[in-house]
């Protein structure tokens, strides 16, 4: 895989593409060709790696939305769509490190270690790809809507945008239905509501579609949050 990487970044143009997908094939499909057998996981420090991974991935989001509004002219336009932008990425913080990291890592301390590496690898592996791709795209998107908060997406960034959230949304409740560490079913009805919402960003505007997707999520996270503990209990 990682040969394929380097080569495909050296040559460039289409081939990168082609050999980028390749590397990507290999690493997804063919796992069940090695041998797991006696690979140690140290759960705190694997869960802590990925979650940085996570990180950097939503602040490169967040970079995103400040570089789409650098050379524009400050209105109240583009303030909504950095704003939105800006709540759909502490969303995509929330839905993961709102506790999901901390439960995957009892998770992993709690399986027995010879069931430890096949979880890893479809928690972390697999369902992550689909994370960090869905802020990537939406990421992607945002960059361009700011500019363009009142006008209709072409279809290419509504999908990038809505498509995006779903991805995150799907690889989350996947991650979570792994590790089972929380039901999913929120999550892909935010990943479902997100699909919806491409022809709301190509026929009515990038900020509607921004703002539907805030709204999903947010409310998501709210349904899932327990309620509150009397005092005194």
């Amino acid at each position: 895989m990682s040969a394929l990487v380097i080569l495909g970044g050296a040559i460039g143009g289409t081939v990168e593409y082609v050999l980028f997908a390749a590397a990507f094939a290999v690493g997804w499909f063919l796992r069940k060709g090695n041998d797991e057998s006696g690979f140690e996981i140290g759960p705190a420090h694997f869960v802590e790696r990925h979650g940085l991974v996570v990180i950097v991935a939503i602040g490169e989001s967040v970079i995103a939305v400040g570089i789409g509004a650098s050379q524009l002219e400050v209105d109240a336009g583009m303030i909504a769509v950095a704003v939105l932008g800006l709540a759909l990425s502490a969303c995509f913080w929330w839905t993961y490190f709102g506790g999901d990291d901390t439960r995957a890592e009892h998770a992993l301390t709690t399986a027995p270690r010879e069931t430890r590496p096949p979880l890893v690898i479809a928690a972390y592996g697999y369902w992550h790809i689909p994370i960090l791709l869905g802020v990537i795209a939406s990421a992607s998107a945002l960059e361009v809507a700011i500019a363009h908060a009142s006008e209709e997406l072409a279809f290419a960034r509504a999908l990038a945008l809505g498509g995006g959230v779903a991805a995150y949304m799907l690889g989350e409740a996947m991650f979570r239905r792994v590790l089972d560490i929380g039901a999913a079913g929120t999550r892909l009805l935010v990943a479902a509501v997100a699909i919806a919402t491409i022809p709301i960003g190509t026929e009515i505007s990038a900020i509607a579609q921004i703002a539907v997707l805030v709204v999903a999520a947010a409310a998501a996270l709210a349904l899932e949050r327990p309620p509150a503990e009397p005092l005194g209990a």
